[in-house]
């Protein structure tokens, strides 16, 4: 797993050099999103609306600095989680909500993962707002 930047891009060189197929993403700065930046926000609503993914820049940004400090304990945290025996894991499938929200452990074709809601957010942005 690359834990940094630097090997991150090291990464991608490998599969590059290698004739590994990779989708070209726009980078899009939450720094620049944060401060309204109209260009960085034009960039974001190409990127969601012709691919409908991207990078996200956490770089530079107080909030995704933080997030950027947490990484390894994340890491950590999935790791162990996913290496639980999967009927540890099958207690947190959530059959009491509609299937659209999609939350909680589930195996899938390509793996498993575990869906959480922010429970805390209770405002859009303004620009997903707009686009609504």
């Amino acid at each position: 797993m690359a834990t940094s930047f630097s090997e991150t891009l090291e990464t991608i060189e490998l599969m590059v050099n290698h004739g590994i197929p990779m989708a070209q993403l726009s980078i899009i700065s939450l720094a620049k999103l944060h401060a309204n930046d109209p260009i960085e926000l034009a960039l974001l609503d190409k990127a969601a609306s012709d691919t409908g993914f991207f990078y996200l820049d956490l770089r530079g940004d107080d909030i995704g600095e933080r997030m950027l400090t947490n990484l390894p304990e994340v890491y950590t945290a999935a790791e162990k989680y996913f290496a639980q025996p999967e009927e540890a894991k099958l207690k947190d499938v959530r059959l009491d909500i509609m299937a659209s929200q999609d939350l909680g452990w589930k195996r899938g074709h390509g793996g498993e993962s575990f869906e959480v809601r922010n429970p805390y957010r209770t405002t859009l942005h303004p620009f997903l707002l707009l686009m609504a």
